[in-house]
Order: structure tokens, then C-alpha cells, then sequence
């Protein structure tokens, strides 16, 4: 996404001006005068960066959208134009996984999100089941699916690891930009595991530099839950809200969530 790359560069150009000023002033006041251009002309980079990136961070979406994921407070991903988060809960004994979701555009859009755990060679952890859910989000969209999501008794209480990826397309196109945040950028799912991508999650997990933009989900896997998904129970999908309903708080609308009778 070009305007994310646009962003990171003003902020080096932030960096370069500060660490420029502090030098020119440094060199200035212990060994002689220096350019003037570099005196003035680095603090006037550095204060001009930051105007624009303040600028940009108090950005209003247009047409009053509202932005649900980031009120939540949560690290969401994107792909595409489609943002969403990636949240382990447990309600009654049972680890659900909930995947929140927002368009960022005035066009409907059908995304396939992927959350797995990693498999083969050895950092696997048999028993933990992958995920991949289809959402038809409608313009400016937000939206969850909930999934029952199992955990063998052999991995509760530990840390674990998730990849995540997603394929997003628009029918009609994007149409407008609505939702003016972005989201932790993540390449398309893959159906196909190996060992290498193992690695690679291996890596990043150990918090050293990796050759892959696969995204990641970390969790403490809760203890004391339901290690089998009990008869009956599904996979649920809702859209909460799209452009032109009426703006309900996020507070009326998780509460609306947590309230609502599960499929049996």
C-alpha cells in the first residue's frame, strides 16, 4: 500500500532532521560555527515531518464511518482493503476464536481469512486446528466470525504462535475510501504447509529478522477448557453494521455479541 510507504518515509525524514539538528547544534556550540542550512534547515525538517504525520494521524473518515477496530484497541491486519483482528476468548469452558473485520471502501468485498498454527517439522503442536473463513462484507462494513476453536490438553497454558493470511477481492471495485486507517499489512493465504514456512515462523517468533511478510498471532493458550467442539455447535457469522445503518457505540454493539444465543 503506497500511502504506507509514504508514511515510513516522513518518518525517517523525521529521524534524519533530529538526529541532523542535534548534531549542527552539538558541532555549533563545542568546536565552531556551522552552515547555516544545516543549523536552521534541520530543525525546520524535523518540525515540518511532524506536523505532517500529526496531520495525517487526526484524519476524520469521510461520510462520519465509524471505526469499530480501532476503537477496540486491538493489532489488526489487512489485506486489500479489508482490515481485521484475530482474538482468543473463552466463554462456558470453550476457546473461541474471533476474527472482527472491517471494509475499508464504499464497495462490497468478499475476503477468505486463514488462522493456523504452524505444522510439520518440529515446532508443530498436533491437535490445534486451522481456520479459514469466508466474509461478504458490504461497503465500510464491520462484521465478526466466531469460531469454536478446541485445545488439546497438551498445549493449554502455553505460548502459541498463528499465522495469518487473506485473500480479498472486490466485484465492482473499491469505489471510495472510507476508512482511512490501516492495518498490519499480510500476504495471501496459502493452502499448502512446509517446512521452510515453519521456519520462517520459527524466526519470527524468536524475534530475529525474517525473509517472509507471513503475519503472526501470539496467544497464552488459556488452561482448564474444552478440548473437543461439543455436538452441534458452528462457526457464527454477522455483519454488525455497513454504511447508511444508524452508528450504535461499540460498546451496544460487543454487548449485542456477547448476549446473542449460540447455534446448538
Amino acid at each position: 500500500m503506497q500511502s504506507q510507504s509514504v508514511r515510513a518515509v516522513v518518518w525517517f525524514i523525521l529521524l534524519v532532521g533530529v538526529i541532523g539538528s542535534i548534531f549542527a547544534w552539538y558541532i555549533h556550540f563545542e568546536e565552531g560555527p556551522v552552515n547555516l542550512a544545516a543549523l536552521f534547515g534541520m530543525p525546520a525538517l524535523a518540525v515540518v515531518s511532524l506536523v505532517a504525520i500529526v496531520r495525517h494521524a487526526r484524519r476524520k473518515n469521510p461520510l462520519g464511518v465509524p471505526d469499530y477496530l480501532q476503537q477496540m484497541g486491538v493489532r489488526y491486519f489487512e489485506r486489500n482493503g479489508l482490515c481485521f483482528a484475530v482474538l482468543l476468548s473463552v466463554e462456558e469452558g470453550l476457546p473461541w476464536i474471533s476474527i472482527y473485520y472491517q471494509n475499508r471502501y464504499d464497495q462490497p468485498c468478499t475476503g477468505t481469512i486463514v488462522v493456523k498454527p504452524p505444522t510439520g517439522w518440529w515446532i508443530a503442536r498436533k491437535g490445534l486446528v486451522s481456520i479459514q473463513q469466508t466474509v461478504k462484507a458490504g461497503p465500510a462494513a464491520f462484521g465478526v466470525v466466531r469460531v469454536p476453536w478446541p485445545i488439546p490438553a497438551r498445549h493449554q497454558g502455553k505460548l502459541q504462535c498463528l499465522t495469518v493470511g487473506a485473500t480479498v477481492s472486490y466485484p465492482n471495485g473499491r469505489g471510495q475510501l472510507l476508512r482511512l486507517k490501516e492495518g498490519l499489512r499480510v500476504g495471501p493465504h496459502t493452502e499448502r504447509d512446509n517446512g521452510w514456512a515453519d521456519l520462517i515462523v520459527l524466526v519470527i517468533s524468536l524475534g530475529m529478522v525474517s525473509l517472509s511478510k507471513a503475519a503472526q498471532v501470539r496467544f497464552r493458550l488459556p488452561k482448564k477448557v474444552m478440548e473437543e467442539i461439543p455436538a452441534g455447535l458452528a462457526a457464527e457469522s454477522r455483519q454488525l453494521w455497513q454504511l447508511g445503518d444508524e452508528v450504535p457505540p461499540l460498546n451496544s454493539i460487543l454487548q449485542d455479541i456477547a448476549q446473542s444465543p449460540r447455534h446448538q
